[in-house]
């Protein structure tokens, strides 16, 4: 059996949202759930769940809260009976759930609107009991954000429609998660219920044979005992239909002396889920027995997967499921990237659901498939053989997309690039790239690219496409059947990343496919919780490997959709497509997060859509931070990926507060190796809180840079990319970026941060973007300068003036030897091609 320490996580976004690890539920239980089961649960990863009336009163209860409190800060759940409990007891139940915190509230026999509202004021997750599609769809319109579908055989109040039947139906009916309840005990039911829709998975009677349960041990014995034929479904005890030990029941009849009516503790529900339950046992070895049998059943059926056949046709057939929750998947030998974002979503029969959202109306899977195949033919006709280079310079949108997708199902290497680029950046990366196919949208950037072309005297072959200026879905495409991968190697080159480029020439980093499998199974889906029901939207732009990840890929991969636009991220267009397009994740870079929180109308605005939102490909000021924190709910998210590992590898978690803080770039990623170096020895790691040389490892590692031995050399050391950044841990794991180690300055025989200079700027009101470097001054000694661009509501305002305030600011929070010798107001500042701020031009 598998340990529970070595144990992957199983995320659905429910869960993810929730903050667990398992997307298990120890279902509330009358009379015998208590405060140990739900503080058991939580150190076990998953939501332990206890109805409030378990306390006599509500004084009672908020004891109880109290004691869980105490123990643990994970989420943990309560139940409110709202039909069967008086009003006023349940306004005290809930407002004692509001003051000790609690996540996550479970309404059940009444209508939950006003609990959701009050709820929801509160960040709190509401899930409702319902036994009916009638009952689901009221408990969707009264604002919950899950229902639970209570099926046939469930312990206690239980529905009549066998699970394989309702959790489909009402997936289909409904817009909110679902969670599965009724008969689930062990790995295999819960795989099964997850692989049918299902979010969560409640266990009652399971968790009944606990030893943390306050059951009886009669009762508990009496469970263990049980089997289905001794379950009686009837309303005779409480006027409601439920599940219970037969030989608890009441006996029918009058009562008297010798027959008195039995007490409700004497009264035993369970489920017809008893068979599987053989022993008594702790509830963390609960929830490893049944962890454990659901990862030896998936790694069963993806044994049984890659016993593919070849069919008469010569058609590759499979049997492997397709995969619902998060369980990291390895590449195998052969691997094409593309099998993930399209190949799995089609042959499940989600070739309808969307997959892109663009200006000319919306793309399903099919469609971009389609387009796909389209274009990869036109790429054969071109002559492009595998491992070719072939440029892909267009807007987002639906053809970039395709073009992407193209290059890599086909076997080839897309060469990502700014269709912004001057005509004399364009012939260097021509010339450094070789490539002989480029396909590029119409307009100025083709202009720009056959201008390169003809000065440098070379012969490209352009595949010219509509991109941004698309203005319609692609007709036909969505009967246009998906051409087969080309073979291509798991470590074959599929990508292309430059480096940012923001001191000199950018650097070609080549990425084979397995990374792009590797950081979508652990950050994508394992940290970021991508989902079917995800919709995300960026700042940066496709080209740029943050947002080909996090806008591209990890959505593609997960079955849901991202929104595509071609022009700049002004603050009002961005506003305007999540108040239009509702998605749940929005990209980010602090350069916006602080326009967005600085526009006039940013309090006015309905972010609501959005679970999360993610920073990245620059430092996040702290203040940043706490100013959107004041304006939104939505949680930000500081993480930090570089190009030679593909990306995201240290992040901040968007569902628990435990292991997000403001300030810091997070936590380690599951699956990836962090270790700081001391910058004089680095074979020694540095102390807690001391500062330290950033060395990383993971599946993620980039082959090398194109053309660049030497650096190769200094940057890959084995399965370790030493990145050169200065990174700081503190004791519980979360680490601050300190700047690049070629970034600090020594001034006055001292080393200067020019990131922390650049934090103390960014208070000022007035500021969009700033930057520090070192250089001689007129005597030939090294001092800091400062760059700023201003605020558009602030051109008007007196530069003198503005500088004045800069240098008070910094006067009082720095030393002086760190204090710039000058500070520029520019216009703008000169960018690299991926529109970083370019500090070598400075």
């Amino acid at each position: 059996m598998l340990s529970l320490s070595c144990l992957p996580q199983v995320l659905t976004p429910l869960s993810s949202r929730i903050g667990l690890k398992y997307p298990l539920v120890s279902a509330p239980m009358f009379l015998i759930s208590n405060p140990a089961m739900l503080i058991a649960s939580a150190e076990a990863g998953i939501l332990g769940a206890m109805p409030s009336l378990n306390g006599r009163t509500t004084s009672d209860f908020r004891a109880m809260l109290s004691e869980v409190k105490h123990e643990t800060d994970l989420p943990f759940a309560i139940n409110l009976t709202i039909g069967l409990t008086d009003p006023e007891r349940i306004k005290a139940d809930l407002h004692a759930c509001i003051d000790h915190g609690v996540k996550v509230l479970i309404t059940s026999y009444g209508d939950p609107t006003e609990i959701v509202k009050e709820a929801h004021r509160h960040e709190m997750i509401v899930l409702h009991d319902v036994i009916s599609l009638r009952h689901a769809l009221k408990a969707q319109s009264a604002g919950v954000d899950a229902v639970i579908a209570v099926s046939a055989g469930a312990g206690g109040h239980g529905g009549t429609v066998s699970p394989f039947a309702f959790i489909p139906w009402l997936n289909e009916e409904l817009s909110v998660p679902i969670v599965a309840a009724g008969c689930i005990g062990n790995g295999r039911q819960v795989l099964s219920a997850l692989s049918l829709g299902a979010e969560l998975c409640y266990m009652g009677t399971r968790f009944i044979a606990s030893e943390e349960c306050g059951a009886s041990s009669a009762y508990k014995e009496m469970v263990v005992r049980a089997d289905p034929e001794e379950i009686v479904y009837t309303d005779k005890v409480s006027g409601v239909h439920a599940n219970f030990l037969k030989a608890t029941l009441p006996e029918e009849g009058p009562r008297s002396r010798e027959s008195p009516r039995k007490r409700w503790r004497d009264i035993w529900s369970a489920g017809q889920g008893v068979a599987q339950i053989k022993s008594t046992s702790a509830i963390n070895q609960i929830v490893q027995d049944v962890m454990s049998e659901y990862h030896e059943t998936l790694i069963k059926l993806h044994e049984m997967g890659d016993q593919s056949s070849v069919n008469e046709e010569g058609q590759h057939t499979k049997s492997l499921p397709v995969r619902q929750t998060y369980s990291p998947r390895e590449p195998k030998e052969y691997f094409n990237l593309t099998e993930i974002l399209l190949d799995v979503h089609l042959q499940s029969g989600k070739g309808d659901s969307i997959a892109l959202v663009c200006p000319e109306g919306e793309w399903s899977y099919q469609a971009l498939a389609g387009r796909v195949s389209e274009l990869m033919e036109v790429l054969k006709s071109k002559g492009m053989r595998s491992e070719e280079r072939v440029l892909l310079s267009v807007r987002d949108s639906a053809d970039f997309v395709a073009g992407l997708l193209a290059i890599i199902r086909g076997g080839g290497v897309a060469v990502m690039l700014n269709p912004d680029l001057e005509v004399g950046r364009l012939k260097e990366l021509i010339t450094y790239s070789r490539a002989q196919v480029a396909i590029v949208e119409e307009g100025d950037p083709r202009n720009d690219y056959q201008m390169a072309q003809d000065e440098l005297g070379v012969e490209l072959d352009f595949i010219f496409v509509e991109g941004g200026g698309r203005r319609e879905v692609c007709l036909g495409c969505d009967e246009i059947e998906l051409l087969p991968c080309s073979v291509t190697h798991r470590d074959d080159p599929a990508i292309w990343l430059f480096s940012g480029g923001t001191t000199g020439r950018p650097k070609a980093i080549i990425q084979p496919h397995r990374s792009f499998l590797y950081t979508t199974e652990r950050y994508g889906l394992g940290v970021m919780g991508y989902g079917e029901g995800d919709r995300t939207l960026s700042v940066p732009k496709l080209y740029f490997g943050y947002a080909t990840g996090a806008n591209l890929i990890f959505p593609l991969a997960a079955g849901g959709s991202t929104i595509l636009f071609p022009e700049r991220p002004t603050t009002e267009r961005l506003f305007n497509l999540i108040e239009t397009h509702r998605p749940t994740l929005l990209i980010n870079v602090p350069t916006v997060i602080n326009r967005m929180v600085n526009d006039p109308n940013a309090s006015s605005r309905d972010l609501s859509s959005l679970r999360a939102v993610t920073s990245a490909g620059e430092a996040l000021p702290e203040v940043l931070s706490a100013a959107w924190s004041e304006l939104y709910d939505a949680p930000l998210c500081d993480g930090l990926g570089t190009a030679e590992m593909w990306h995201i590898f240290i992040s901040n978690h968007p569902s628990d507060p435990g292991l997000r803080r403001a300030g810091t770039l997070g936590r380690v990623v599951d699956g990836f190796e962090v270790s700081l170096r001391d910058p004089d020895d680095e074979n020694r790691e540095v102390e807690v809180g001391q500062p330290g040389l950033m060395w990383v490892r993971g599946g993620a590692r980039a082959l090398g840079y194109w053309q660049q031995f030497e650096a190769s050399q200094r940057a890959f050391r084995g399965e370790w990319y030493a990145s050169g950044d200065l990174m700081q841990r503190d004791e519980d794991g979360f680490y601050r970026f300190c700047g690049r180690a070629d970034d600090m300055i020594k001034v006055a025989g001292k080393f200067a941060s020019p990131k922390e200079v650049e934090d103390c700027l960014m208070t000022s009101p007035h500021i969009d973007e700033c930057a520090v470097v070192g250089r001689p001054d007129e005597a030939g000694l090294m001092k800091l300068f400062a760059f700023v661009t201003l605020r558009d509501d602030a051109t008007n305002l007196n530069e003198a003036e503005i500088v004045l305030e800069l240098k008070q600011i910094l006067e009082k929070r720095l030393d002086r030897y760190k204090l710039p010798k000058e500070v520029t107001v520019l216009e703008q500042f000169p960018k690299t091609h991926l529109g970083k701020i370019s500090r070598g031009e400075l």
